[in-house]
């Protein structure tokens, strides 16, 4: 037995401490073990994912190259292949988030713009001035162009109708309306009737000779009851084409309106037509069944030149598109009383709007020279603008509209874009083109299609098809 100091306290180790020693370091050895297994498994495990991560960017950056190749095969294949401005470098995005990676995000094409050429059958200027959609063709009216444009929509196959043993000189017909199976030009400086019977591929005529003459005749017309009538431009009458006779017959307008670009339009409510207002003082009003004309007074509410372009028809109610005047006219066809909404200093211009569009009880009156697009709420009575200045600026941007899945894609005038407004959000975009289909008045209006229109070629020698995503 060891010897010890006075004051040293012995240490004294028995066999029950001892083993319980060994077993916690028993049990910090087995923990130990598993902690590097564990850390062996996790080694792994991250090399396997550093594995996917190469895996996935190079799948990433295989598919980015197939796109662009994609892409520069799409424009050389198209001389004039116009590039949306809504489409932008494919955005790719790696970031580790709780041991996953994100994979890339595409931003969905949502429209495709490709052109038809037609300058092997057709040239000049001043083609043609909109089209009308007839049993899977599309039909372009001829302004000063001496043929009647025909584009099959399943083929893209674009053929002509050859009407130049007919007319003379130019801008011959504005617009077009379908009847049955046939289809009636409005003449604006032609001596005739341009008749189109697409069943059998055959142009006619029907002569205004000895009936009424001069230039800018009509500038639009209406089919009731297989009768067409024709809104007085120039012309100090109304035109009626009875279509079961080709009997051309007029009303006299009897004076109650004179002078030059009278009428705009014109739309029907009931047995009425009432023809809307451009440099006339009045809302002209025509009783079919009686073959009665008489007129609205405008008042003190309105007054000027070019006061409205064109109107749309809502609850027995004529909303009329302000051109040059300050006001939106609103005209109810059961009190007659007419009343206006002005629009103050918050849109101007020579020709503020062309036309307008219905669609969810709202209207959508295209900008011409507007830096906006105005919209009234029918309901509220209200209206409100959407600026379109960061896209699109400058005068005569855009022709028409057309309304494809509560959008409106605006046609390009002198914009050098389609306009492209989603309803929805109100949320203005634009479709850029390219090369010479960016230059001005290369297409007047546009018709559509299903998911798909139709650009009216004025000066371009090419038909515009956009393809609207579904």
């Amino acid at each position: 037995m060891s010897e010890t100091k006075d004051n040293d306290e012995p240490s004294i180790v028995t066999p029950t401490e001892e083993c319980i020693d060994q077993e916690k370091f028993s049990m910090l050895e087995c923990q130990f073990n598993d902690f590097k297994k564990l850390i062996l498994e996790l080694k792994g495990q991250s090399i396997n994912d550093r594995e996917k991560i190469k895996q996935l960017e190079k799948n990433g950056f295989i598919n980015k190259q197939r796109i662009l190749q994609l892409e520069n095969q799409l424009i050389s294949d198209r001389d004039n292949f116009v590039s949306l401005d809504t489409v932008r470098n494919l955005l790719e995005t790696y970031s580790k988030k709780e041991g996953n990676i994100n994979k890339i995000e595409e931003k969905k094409l949502y429209s495709e713009l490709s052109t038809i050429p037609i300058g092997d059958q057709v040239s000049g200027s001043y083609k043609f001035l909109g089209a009308v959609v007839v049993n899977h063709n599309v039909y372009f009216t001829p302004f000063s162009s001496n043929v009647i444009g025909v584009l099959n929509i399943e083929s893209n196959k674009f053929s002509t109708i050859n009407i130049k043993n007919h007319i003379s000189g130019n801008s011959n017909f504005l617009e077009s309306v379908v009847v049955k199976n046939k289809i009636y030009f409005v003449p604006i400086h032609a001596d005739f009737i341009g008749v189109v019977d697409v069943e059998k591929n055959e142009f006619s005529i029907i002569s205004l000779v000895g009936i009424v003459s001069g230039d800018y005749k009509f500038c639009g017309a209406l089919n009731i009851d297989d009768k067409i009538y024709f809104t007085p431009c120039y012309a100090d009458v109304i035109g009626i084409l009875d279509i079961e006779t080709n009997k051309f017959s007029v009303i006299s307008l009897d004076g109650n309106v004179t002078g030059k670009y009278k009428f705009s339009g014109a739309v029907k409510i009931d047995d009425k037509i009432y023809f809307t207002p451009f440099n006339a003082n009045v809302i002209g009003v025509l009783d079919v069944t009686q073959n009665n004309f008489w007129t609205i007074p405008l008042g003190k509410l309105v007054n000027g030149d070019a006061k409205f372009d064109r109107s749309v028809v809502m609850d027995q109610k004529i909303y009329f598109t302000p051109c040059r005047a300050d006001v939106i006219g609103i005209l109810d066809v059961e009190t007659k009383k007419f009343t206006v909404v002005s629009l103050g200093i918050i849109v101007s211009g020579s020709h503020m709007f062309n036309g307008d569009t219905i669609l969810d009880r709202k209207i959508y009156f295209t900008p011409c020279d507007a830096d906006a697009i105005l919209v009234y709420d029918i309901d509220g009575n209200s209206f409100s603008t959407i600026n379109i200045t960061d896209h699109v600026t400058g005068s005569n941007k855009f022709s028409n509209s057309v309304v494809i899945d509560k959008k409106l894609f605006f046609t390009p005038r002198k914009s050098g874009v389609i306009g492209v407004l989603d309803t929805d959000t109100n949320k203005f975009d634009t479709i850029k083109l390219q090369g010479k289909m960016s230059e001005n008045d290369m297409f007047f209006r546009s018709v559509g299609y299903k998911n798909k229109i139709y650009l009216s070629p004025y000066n371009a020698d090419i038909v515009g098809v956009l393809k609207v995503s579904e």
